[in-house]
């Protein structure tokens, strides 16, 4: 539109045109039509500078033509058939002001919108081009695709990387950069993102300049237009492949240290079965002499001890990998805190404690792994007994307050510095005050009691005013209602006939535990054979068709597994109740046992009141 001044201007320029033009043809005219071209003037007033030149032009014009044009001349008079005409023209005035104005205002938006088009074309060309200088100076491989799926666009550091110019890349050019055992895994991941419109993460092999295939991150985000409509994908990739060296190598490490605990676990074992076995008879004997009960107490604690010990070295491995699995049943805390009393009965009185034991009136039960739980409370009593002075008395109290059960164990030892209270659950962590005492233990049963007592839905926490000021340890479990479960099982069991003979067959490459426990079980009144290898096994089997089954999982030749196996195929071999005993303890091993078809799985060395337990209960 123009400005005022122009547009008045233009306005009378053309009214004095259309007079001239007028007074030009007024030989043949006459009086008649002497606004005739008018509507021109007024076409062009409106159309330059909107309605009021057009109405300056409508009036103006009107005014000149009758007093210039119209007889008689240089007078206002009007004769009739002017009048017509005046209604007509100023009718066609308007017609022509409305429809010159909404055609000039139309245009109007039309240039603002043509105008608003190029500043934001200008502008996305300007930002594109910001977003690609940014992209290529990002230190990642970045690709933006369309909505058809197809790429359009990939960064300079992606171009540098695989070697190869952008029109090679475009469309689905880049695909061939992948690892051809990738391709698949790669567009399936992509186009299931694509069709839920949601962002991916992958990982995947690009081939390099070098023709070397290199792992990569690859993160993809969908693109939304100023309007919120899909546009594409835009993705950045991370070379990742020294990294995922990285962990494979730390993996392997890690699977070469569990393969070891276990092997030491196993090789560790394997030696303590006989011993503890050989313990179990002499506890049938009685001695005089003094000195032989005491080295007989002394050898089965310290085998209970490395049991222990061996024990706690593949949970390690268990809280490091998530796989440290719960047995959950409703059971009797008390029961429990009996368990653990007695576990750690020996190291107790070698050190003279004065255990103290507080436990509600009431039955309080858990739905808990007993056999976890007696853990814990027995590694805290364990470590109140290691960092207390001899003769000491030891507090275990339990409570129970608002569904929830508080055990605390209490003692009056070397304390926790105030330092240490963050770490000190943390594996392998121990005071430095232990570090002079031969019994610190290897850092590790804390630890493995926070994460037992989580997996639980409790918690574990410390207190000690400082050292030397002892400690103690507050375990936080949700009770539950009702009775434990086992009560029943232990009705039952108490109405079971206890003492029945059973026939036997232990099988176990080492002389000295097959014998050892042989030697055991004939003591406790069962007819047992003893094989020393799987072939021998499977031969003594035909003659003596036993009702319980020992068997040592790793002999040579023939497997303890193979000899399971071989139990079950025969007619008789279903009823027969079979238990691995082995050095493996770790829950694949129970798993591989138990899908042979062992009925149970015990852990040299073989707790003998266990196993006796397990052969009684058959009845």
């Amino acid at each position: 539109m123009a400005r005022p001044v122009v547009a008045y201007a233009i306005a009378l320029a053309s009214l004095l045109v259309v007079l001239l033009l007028r007074w030009a043809f007024d030989p043949f005219l006459g009086n008649s039509l002497p606004v005739v071209m008018l509507s021109g003037a007024v076409a062009v007033s409106v159309w330059t500078g909107g309605y009021r030149p057009a109405l300056l032009v409508v009036i103006a014009g009107y005014v000149a033509s009758i007093y210039l044009f119209v007889e008689p001349l240089y007078s206002f008079e009007l004769p009739s058939p002017v009048i017509v005409g005046t209604i007509a023209y100023f009718v066609m005035s308007a017609i022509v002001i409305v429809f010159g104005e909404s055609t000039r205002r139309a245009r109007q938006r039309w240039k603002e919108e043509q105008e608003k088009a190029r500043t934001m074309l200008v502008k996305l060309q300007a930002s594109e081009e910001n977003f690609r200088r940014l992209c290529d100076a990002a230190p990642v491989l970045i690709w933006v695709s369309g909505r058809d799926r197809l790429c359009t666009w990939f960064n300079r550091q992606w171009l540098d990387f695989v070697g190869r110019p952008l029109e090679r890349e475009l469309g689905n050019g880049w695909v061939e950069n992948l690892h051809p055992d990738d391709v698949s895994f790669c567009l399936e991941v992509y186009n299931k993102a694509f069709d839920n419109r949601r962002p991916f993460t992958m990982e995947y092999r690009l081939r390099n300049r070098a023709g070397e295939h290199r792992w990569v991150l690859d993160k993809g985000l969908p693109l939304q237009d100023a309007a919120g409509e899909f546009t594409g994908y835009v993705g950045s990739c991370t070379d990742i492949h020294d990294q995922k060296h990285q962990e494979r190598a730390l993996q392997e490490t890690s699977q070469r240290k569990d393969e070891f605990l276990a092997t030491l676990s196993h090789e560790l074992r394997s030696p303590l079965a006989p011993i503890r076995n050989a313990l179990q008879v002499l506890r049938t004997k009685e001695f005089a002499d003094g000195d032989v009960r005491w080295s007989h107490d002394v050898i089965a604690r310290q085998v209970t001890q490395m049991s222990r010990l061996m024990e706690d070295l593949l949970d390690v491995s268990r809280v490091s990998h998530n796989k440290l699995l719960l047995r959950i049943q409703r059971v009797d805390l008390a029961e429990i805190i009996r368990d653990a009393v007695e576990t750690c009965g020996p190291v107790l009185q070698q050190s003279d404690h004065k255990l103290s034991v507080s436990l509600p009136e009431s039955s309080v039960f858990l739905d808990a792994d007993s056999a976890r739980l007696a853990q814990v409370f027995c590694n805290l009593l364990d470590n109140a007994a290691k960092y207390s002075g001899r003769g000491t008395p030891i507090e275990l109290r339990c409570e129970q307050r608002d569904g929830e059960v508080f055990v605390t164990v209490r003692d009056q030892g070397i304390g926790i510095a105030p330092e240490m209270t963050g770490s000190i659950f943390e594996m392998f962590s121990q005071a430095a005050t232990a570090l002079d005492r031969s019994n610190g233990g290897l850092g590790i049963g804390l630890a493995l009691a926070k994460r037992v007592i989580e997996l639980h839905g409790g918690s574990i926490g410390a207190r000690s005013s400082g050292l030397g000021k002892g400690s103690e340890f507050i375990v936080r479990l949700p009770a539950s209602a009702g009775k434990a479960g086992g009560a029943d099982a232990a009705a039952a069991t108490a109405s079971t006939p206890r003492g029945t003979s059973q026939r036997v067959l232990v099988a176990d490459d080492s002389r000295d535990s097959a014998d050892s426990l042989a030697l055991m079980l004939s003591i406790a009144g069962h007819e047992v054979r003893t094989s020393y290898g799987g072939k021998e096994a499977i031969e003594l089997l035909e003659t003596f068709q036993p009702s319980v089954a020992l068997l040592d999982i790793g002999m040579p030749g023939i497997s303890g597994l193979a000899v399971c196996g071989h139990i079950r195929t025969q007619p008789w071999g279903k009823r027969v109740t079979l238990i691995a005993q082995t050095g493996w303890g770790r829950d694949d091993d129970r798993q591989m046992t138990q899908k042979a078809g062992f009925d149970h799985h015990l852990v040299k060395p073989v707790d003998p009141n266990a196993l006796l337990k397990i052969i009684e209960e058959l009845g």
